[in-house]
This record gives structure tokens, sequence and C-alpha cells, in this order.
């Protein structure tokens, strides 16, 4: 629209000074003619004045408008440069966040492993505890062992010391009876040897009394 406005004003500029040349060339000669052609000339010039105020406002318009669209211009750029800050910013925003959960899913592997390994020391306290109660019980076992293997030598020393003593109560009562079979023989060969002797003093007695009796007889 403006530009074919300005055309149109440098085709009615050209028209008004062929005017001008023509009648240049036609000097005027009349009064009435001259006023007739300064009245033409002023008519022209307001005519021009008019089309150059009205290029000069259409100028102005166009500047107006190519500064509202610069400024429309600059305005959506400082609406995308804030939509790209916003965007950063909930990029920014996100990024956080995904740094948060990642630091919050860090320590929770973190603490995980802390309590697995809490777990796993408390498992070990149990085992070595179990270990150590397993090694008291052995060793109270062996000791109760060797307990009763002490009082089982004590009761084998016993009891040999009892066969010991049964078997010295035994030679005593075998020497007791050989001496008692030893007395009876000594005994049986004194009664025996008495009754020889008694025997042969019979004899004696009876051989002297038969000699005294055959002497008596002769």
């Amino acid at each position: 629209m403006y530009v074919a406005r300005g055309s149109a004003a440098k085709k009615l500029r050209r028209a008004f000074n062929h005017s001008l040349m023509v009648d240049a060339k036609h000097p005027l000669t009349t009064r009435f003619d001259i006023k007739a052609e300064e009245s033409k000339e002023s008519n022209k010039e307001e005519e021009e004045e008019e089309v150059e105020e009205e290029e000069e406002e259409e100028e102005e318009e166009e500047e107006e408008e190519e500064e509202e669209e610069e400024e429309e211009e600059e305005e959506e750029e400082e609406e995308e440069e804030e939509e790209e800050e916003e965007e950063e910013e909930e990029e920014e925003e996100e990024e956080e966040e995904e740094e948060e959960e990642e630091e919050e899913e860090e320590e929770e592997e973190e603490e995980e492993e802390e309590e697995e390994e809490e777990e796993e020391e408390e498992e070990e306290e149990e085992e070595e505890e179990e270990e150590e109660e397993e090694e008291e019980e052995e060793e109270e076992e062996e000791e109760e062992e060797e307990e009763e293997e002490e009082e089982e030598e004590e009761e084998e020393e016993e009891e040999e010391e009892e066969e010991e003593e049964e078997e010295e109560e035994e030679e005593e009562e075998e020497e007791e009876e050989e001496e008692e079979e030893e007395e009876e023989e000594e005994g049986f060969r004194e009664n025996k040897e008495e009754e020889v002797e008694e025997e042969e003093e019979e004899e004696e007695e009876e051989v002297s009394s038969s000699i005294l009796y055959t002497t008596a007889i002769y």
C-alpha cells in the first residue's frame, strides 16, 4: 500500500514538472494569464507539499511500522529468550532433581550396603560366638572326659589295689593254711612218733614180760 502511494506521488511530481517545462516554452503575456499561472503554480506547490507531506507521513508510518515490527521482533526475541531461559531453568531444575534423586539413590544404596555390612558383621559375631561356645563345650566335654578317665583310672587303681589286697589276703590265707597244714602234719608226725614209741615200748614191755615169763618157767 505505501509503496503504491509513493509511486503515484512520483508520477504526479513528474507530470507537474513536465507541465512547468511546457509552460516555460510559451511565455505568458497577460496579467490574467500570469495570475492564473501563478495560481496554478501555487496550487501545484501546494499539491507538491501535500504530496511531500503524504510521502513524509507515509515514510513516518512506514518507519513507525518498521519500529513496531522491530519492537515486536524484539519482544518476540525477548519472549523467545525468556522461554529459552525458562526452558534452561526447567532443564536445570530437572537436572538438579535428577542429581538429587541420584544422590538419594546413592545414599539409599550406601545405607543398604552399611546395613548389609552390619548384618554380615553381626552374623560373623554370632558365628564367632557359636564357635566359641562350641569350643567351650568341646573343652568342657574334654574336661569331663578327662575327669571320667581320671575317675576310671582311679577306679582301676582302686580295683588294682583291691585285687592286690585280695591277692595279699589270699597269699596270707594260703600261708596260714600252709602253716596250719604244716602244723597239722607236724602234729600228725608227732602223734605217730608217740604212737610208734608207745608201740615200741609196749613191744619192749611184752618182750621183757615174755622173757621174764620164760625165765620164770625155767
